[in-house]
């Protein structure tokens, strides 16, 4: 997560009244590396304002894209494409769960269907 830029320029501020970088630390609730980038940051360009690419923004990957990517690439082999192997991976979580209630694997198996 960014901190604003008031945030930054306060961190820095309470550093250099004279308290110690624990202290820091313990008000700001930052790790030390974060207040010696902010530092940094201000000594090279003035400016405590986050570099554009400096964070990170979700990405969502639209459903349509997402579609068109595995038919063009679908792989048969690949247990992340593959429908049968989705399939089965769910029927042995539900039968995991399930044996403790059966006798027999026969019993918890037909009782998945």
């Amino acid at each position: 997560m960014a901190y604003d830029k008031k945030y930054r320029e306060a961190a820095i501020r309470y550093k250099e009244a004279g308290h110690t970088l624990k202290e820091v630390q313990e008000v700001f609730k930052i790790h030390a590396s974060t207040y010696y980038q902010c530092k940094k940051l201000k000594e090279e360009t003035g400016n405590v304002k986050a570099k554009k690419g400096l964070t990170k923004k979700s990405k969502k990957i639209e459903l349509i894209k997402l579609k068109e990517y595995i038919e063009n690439n679908n792989d048969a082999y690949s247990p992340d494409f593959n429908l049968i192997e989705i399939l089965w991976a769910n029927i042995k979580k539900v039968l995991k769960s399930r044996l403790k209630f059966f006798n027999s694997f026969d019993e918890a198996f037909l009782s998945c269907f």
